[in-house]
């Protein structure tokens, strides 16, 4: 994490990125000892947005100049509230940026599909219905050898069809026989470098935080959400709907109907939506 925030502390003051480029900040601090031109430049960093992750790597960079005796005369404050989450939605899209396009793609499924990883990633690509022109529809089994439903509420899963075609079809071009047989590989990968990059704890079940917290600004009504997410608890919370327990034709229109209404599609795209689509 120290490399990163060297790097990111040169970038945002306009200092190449070499490898002698702290060292030279070091010497001219052992050598100025009165000036505070590097305490301005640190302090304004470390207030960055996402503050957390800057308030991070300042810690990072005033642990340096200690470390090779050129003290510096700040103090950066790291320590925050204790939150739910380590991860902040701003900060989830910026790292969502930065993703391989592979990673990217498993991401985008996890937040349209807010259930579980294994059953997310897992599901049979039989099991996805790609009949409809509107979403791909999958109706999530209480009990399945496929995965574990937790929570055991079988429900329906709404992916938007442009989405959701190209990946099945990737996953069956590939041979594979869900959308993400290696998503806990990928996922490894995504929270170490969320760690190294970002400062923040970012892991497999914050695609489905993340769309929690999309539901609850959009119009979608909770127990909607909380039906589409395998919520027991939050379904007990919101009130019980008899219709949970019949995944009709009519009752899937109707739960279609306001997720539409609701804009949350917009909201939970990260990709670019292709063209015609």
């Amino acid at each position: 994490m120290a490399r990163a925030a060297v790097r990111r502390f040169l970038r945002y003051t306009d200092i190449p990125v070499t490898d002698k480029a702290l060292s030279g900040l070091v010497t001219f601090k052992k050598a100025n000892p009165q000036s505070t031109e590097i305490e301005q430049a640190l302090r304004a960093f470390s207030n960055e947005q996402p503050i957390k992750a800057s308030r991070v790597f300042g810690s990072r960079i005033l642990g340096i100049f200690r470390a090779n005796y050129a003290q510096l005369s700040l103090r950066i404050d790291n320590h925050f509230a204790p939150t739910e989450e380590d991860c902040t939605p701003g900060i989830f899209r910026e790292i969502f940026s930065k993703l391989t396009e592979e990673q990217k793609a498993l991401t985008q499924w996890g937040v349209f599909f807010p259930e579980r990883a294994t059953a997310a990633y897992r599901t049979p690509l039989n099991e996805i219905d790609l009949s409809r022109s509107d979403f791909a529809v999958i109706k999530v089994k209480a009990h399945s050898t496929n995965y574990n439903n937790k929570s055991k509420v079988e429900h329906p899963v709404f992916i938007p069809i442009w989405f959701a075609k190209p990946i099945v079809e990737q996953a069956r071009q590939m041979g594979r026989k869900c959308p993400f047989p290696n998503h806990e590989q990928e996922w490894r990968k995504i929270t170490k470098f969320a760690k190294n990059e970002f400062g923040v704890r970012l892991v497999s079940n914050y695609t489905r935080k993340y769309f929690e917290y999309i539901a609850s600004e959009s119009t979608l009504r909770p127990a909607y959400a909380a039906y589409f997410m395998g919520d027991k608890t939050k379904l007990n919370a919101t009130g019980h709907l008899p219709q949970f327990y019949n995944i009709g034709l009519r009752f899937t229109e109707e739960l279609i109907r306001a997720y539409k209404e609701s804009g949350i599609e917009n909201k939970l795209t990260l990709l670019p939506r292709i063209p015609g689509t």
